[in-house]
């Protein structure tokens, strides 16, 4: 028979060690929670919204956010890359992204995806078209474009505002 003995020192040790281990876990957790950077969000105006693009419902609450209501099946699809390098023409599209809390630095010279939506209302953009930039099933990029052949593009921060 093989007993084992154990000191009364060490056991508080061991008691101490592991409510230390425990506290450094909850307050990982903590921050992480607090300084995590989500990158299925961003912020416009003080609120957030989802970036989630995976079904046609996600789509479709991401327009609602910026007030917009769109066709239910995209009217243009097709594979893009971001450019490794930004022309005056990019940088000033990244200045409508960053309006809206996006930013395509951290995507440059990547394949996405742009589908393009036929806007339904409000009536001042019945017929303008939503442009998404999606990758992996987030958006990261967008813009509103006006109808016409070579029509103004803007943020979808303009979205509601009068044309």
């Amino acid at each position: 028979m093989v007993i084992f003995t154990v000191s009364e020192k060490l056991i508080k040790s061991k008691i101490f060690f592991i409510i230390l281990a425990a506290f450094i876990m909850v307050l990982t957790t903590l921050m992480f929670v607090i300084f995590h950077d989500d990158p299925y969000t961003a912020e416009f105006e003080g609120k957030t919204y989802s970036l989630r693009a995976g079904s046609k419902e996600e789509i479709s609450g991401f327009a609602d956010f910026f007030g917009l209501k769109i066709a239910d099946e995209p009217i243009g699809v097709k594979n893009i890359i971001i450019p490794s390098n930004f022309n005056d023409i990019y940088l000033q599209y990244n200045d409508i992204q960053k309006q809206i809390g996006l930013n395509l630095e951290k995507y440059k010279g990547q394949n996405c995806t742009l589908y393009s939506y036929e806007i339904i209302s409000p009536e001042s953009r019945k017929g303008d078209l939503l442009n998404l930039i999606i990758q992996n099933d987030i958006v990261i990029g967008c813009d509103i474009s006006e109808k016409e052949y070579n029509g103004k593009m803007f943020s979808l921060g303009d979205a509601n505002r009068a044309v």
